[in-house]
């Protein structure tokens, strides 16, 4: 027998349920790819991942902005490839065995992005994941969506939805 009145009895397991719920919040994981560009490990959302192929020669565009490497047709789609680096204003490297291309969903298109390597598929706890520093600033910061630790490294999570934005 409890000292509690039905209607405390009816009102605990709704204040469990509640406390469960923000558990469960703080608990969330954000699963990431990893990738390196140069030396740098950064990530984007899995969610927004199509597949990811090996590089192959692509069709230059004429007159397009020179981030964008050219297209390729897969499976009867053209994607155009954005080259990070380039847009972010990072070092340029050259293609190597390991150079793959992130064909990213973007409402009914595809889009790639070229990336040096993939590291790893991560689930980062959403708790972890800091804002950028606040002395990055400018072009930087856009492309950022924040800092994130897996495994005792650092992933720079990105901000895919500016960086494939055409201006």
């Amino acid at each position: 027998m409890t000292d509690q009145t039905p209607k405390e009895q009816e009102a605990a397991p709704a204040a469990g349920m509640e406390e469960t719920a923000a558990e469960s919040v703080h608990d969330r994981m954000t699963e990431v790819m990893g990738f390196k560009l140069g030396e740098e490990e950064y990530a984007i959302d899995i969610m927004r991942i199509k597949e990811i192929t090996p590089f192959f020669e692509l069709t230059p565009i004429p007159r397009a902005p020179s981030y964008i490497l050219g297209i390729l047709s897969l499976r009867g789609n053209i994607v155009p490839i954005f080259d990070i680096k380039k847009k972010m204003g990072l070092p340029l490297t050259e293609i190597t065995g390991k150079t793959r291309i992130i064909v990213l969903k973007n409402d009914d298109e595809q889009v790639g992005v070229l990336v040096d390597a993939i590291t790893s598929a991560a689930q980062i706890p959403e708790k972890s994941i800091e804002p950028p520093p606040p002395m990055i600033k400018g072009l930087e910061a856009e492309y950022i969506t924040g800092i994130g630790q897996y495994r005792g490294r650092m992933m720079i999570i990105m901000n895919i939805d500016e960086i494939i934005k055409m201006e």
